[in-house]
């Protein structure tokens, strides 16, 4: 809603096309302008209108962006509209707008003053304009703070909640300093302590909204809607018991009607909420995450339709960040710390959280650090000495871990991460910290041909990791070392189909376990020949005659069909067998392990290549 056209001096021709239809008074100075069509409407007008039509309120034209992409947007109730800013979109047009001449609305006391559209709100903020004492001062400075209050109410109407709030203030200074002050005077009072703490509320200035909450029920011990606000902004500040109390005095004062039902529907709330705070808290005691994320969870849900905004209760948000902390989810540990830290930047729980998450992202240097200014700020908690002296223990044994393997000592590898298992008091197993003390133990056994202990750890990890690498390159090494080529083979193919196509080292891992699985299955020449890998060609050319006269065709006339089907496929690999012992190139990579068709695409390769060697002296 804007600014009533009563006090609008200029003419028609000036301000008609600043009118909004909807509300029919002149927009407010944040106005949205629709980008198609070039009509000015209140903000909170058309927004409102919007969440129930997107088509222009005065030409009827479609708003949608998706019908007409060619218009800047912006997003409205979770719809993209053809609608910008006046002040952005047409700037002349505002400036316009700021140039229309008004008159004070308190004109009715007796302020005389008139000027631009522009200067209103910085003449309304300037008290001395309308508190002028003359003979019936009291009487006088009430109706000014009534019709302070009445501004304020039309600006938190249009959602200018700040401005609101300065008309609030400047109508509880008048009030405040009168000498005498009657029953009117004290419900006035109470009614703008507890409108200005509505702003408060949804500025998020939950301290300032009990204040001003608790001096409205001070000043009229039966205003309902000031327990209310109190008890919300109580909540967000994380006193929930007070909340409760403030509630309970609320329904022992008030009785009987609707507000009594209303006190009683918020104190059940509140009870709710409460109990399930303390049954969280208990629960992140006994270790129990999972149970107490989702109660911590469910806290959140219920209060946010209570409140009709985010929670913001930093016990809660911290009770959440444990919670997924314990459950090994350190990017939701981090956003929650940092949302509470913004708000509360002295918060030592923040930053032990934090500190205890780097930790479990071993983030050694980062964690320390965090630790060390949390204990700083809080120098006699025994915890924060333990968590500490754990993070220093960790990375200790961490550096110790990678040391051993670089120098070969696997044995003391091995034993030393079995210490950092042992020694961590929490280790989630999804967080990196498990996996990677893990997979170095992992390491470790894999050297020590402790095969199958190999696999049980790099098992471990990956059932709560699946795309930690690191544990199937080790998983993949020990499926080779036990000759289960084919698993390995299966496995890797698995990962390249869902998600490691990218991932050179799943390739790599890929190829070798391919390379495992056709060496296995290519024909053992050496072994067709009767002769060993070191035999001379010579010994060669001298078996494979010895063998083809045994296995000629010829030989095979009055057999059965399978026996000669199978002789005509052993001379056939016989043959081949003498084509590539007898090449020197292609013998060498059959002993690397090449099967028949890899010899033939590499020596098709060195052809191409050899080739294009040629090609250029030319």
């Amino acid at each position: 809603m804007g600014f009533e056209l009563q006090h609008v001096l200029s003419d028609a021709h000036h301000y008609g096309v600043f009118e909004c239809v909807i509300c029919q008074q002149l927009i407010d100075l944040d106005a949205l302008v629709t980008t198609p069509c070039s009509h000015a409407f209140c903000d909170i007008c058309l927004r409102q209108w919007l969440n129930k039509s997107t088509e222009c309120p005065t030409c009827h034209q479609n708003l949608l962006f998706s019908n007409n992409n060619q218009h800047k947007c912006i997003t409205i109730g979770g719809v993209s509209v053809n609608v910008e800013p006046l002040s952005l979109t047409q700037p002349l047009a505002h400036r316009s707008l700021k140039r229309v001449q008004v008159s004070c609305p308190f004109s009715q006391i007796g302020c005389d003053w008139k000027g631009d559209y522009g200067d209103l709100d910085s003449h309304l903020s300037k008290a001395a304009h309308h508190s002028n004492a003359t003979d019936d001062s009291t009487q006088r400075t009430k109706q000014t703070a009534a019709m302070y209050k009445e501004e304020g109410n039309n600006k938190f109407a249009s959602r200018h909640f700040r401005q609101a709030q300065d008309m609030y203030a400047k109508a509880i200074s008048m009030l405040e300093v009168l000498g005498q002050k009657d029953e009117e005077v004290y419900l006035l009072l109470a009614s703008l302590y507890a409108n200005r703490s509505a702003t408060h509320l949804i500025l998020h200035e939950f301290s300032a909204a009990v204040y001003d909450a608790t001096c409205a029920t001070a000043t009229d011990p039966f205003y309902v809607k000031a327990y209310s606000r109190k008890a919300k902004a109580l909540v967000q500040l994380g006193s929930l018991e007070e909340a409760f109390r403030v509630l309970q005095q609320a329904t022992s004062v008030v009785k009987g009607g609707q507000y009594d039902k209303l006190l009683a529907k918020e104190l059940e709330q509140v009870t709710v909420l409460n109990q399930i705070f303390i049954e969280g808290s208990a629960q992140l005691g006994n270790n129990e995450f999972a149970a107490a994320k989702s109660s911590f969870s469910l806290l959140l849900s219920i209060s946010q339709d209570w409140l009709s905004q985010t929670l913001e209760a930093p016990n809660v948000l911290l009770g959440v960040a444990k919670a997924d902390l314990g459950l090994g989810l350190t990017d939701a540990t981090l956003r929650l710390t940092l949302q509470v830290l913004k708000k509360h930047p002295q918060s030592t729980d923040a930053y032990a959280l934090r500190g205890q998450c780097y930790l479990l992202m071993t983030e050694y240097d980062a964690s320390l650090s965090l630790l060390k200014e949390a204990l700083r700020r809080d120098p006699d908690s025994i915890l924060l000495r333990k968590a500490l002296k754990e993070t220093i223990s960790i990375q200790s044994l961490a550096n110790q871990i990678k040391e051993a393997l670089f120098y070969r000592r696997f044995e003391e590898a091995n034993q030393k991460a079995a210490e950092a298992i042992q020694a961590c008091v929490l280790l989630p197993p999804k967080s990196q910290l498990h996996a990677w003390l893990y997979t170095q133990r992992a390491t470790a056994s894999l050297r020590l041909k402790e095969h199958q202990n190999a696999l049980k750890d790099c098992a471990t990890v990956l059932y709560y990791l699946e795309d930690y690498v690191e544990a199937w390159l080790v998983r993949f090494q020990a499926l080779h070392a036990l000759e289960r080529h084919e698993e390995a083979l299966e496995l890797s193919t698995d990962l390249l189909q869902r998600w490691g196509a990218n991932d050179s080292r799943i390739r790599k891992a890929y190829e070798a376990a391919n390379f495992e699985v056709r060496k296995r299955k290519r024909p053992d020449f050496y072994a067709m020949l009767g002769v060993t890998s070191l035999a001379s060609e010579r010994e060669i050319k001298k078996a494979y005659r010895q063998k083809a006269m045994e296995l000629h065709p010829d030989r095979m006339v009055g057999q059965s069909e399978d026996v000669q089907r199978r002789g005509q496929r052993d001379f056939q690999l016989l043959g081949e067998g003498l084509e590539i012992l007898t090449d020197d190139f292609k013998r060498r990579l059959y002993d690397d392990g090449y099967d028949t068709e890899a010899i033939k695409e590499r020596v098709e390769a060195a052809k191409r290549a050899a080739h294009g060697r040629q090609s250029h002296y030319h």
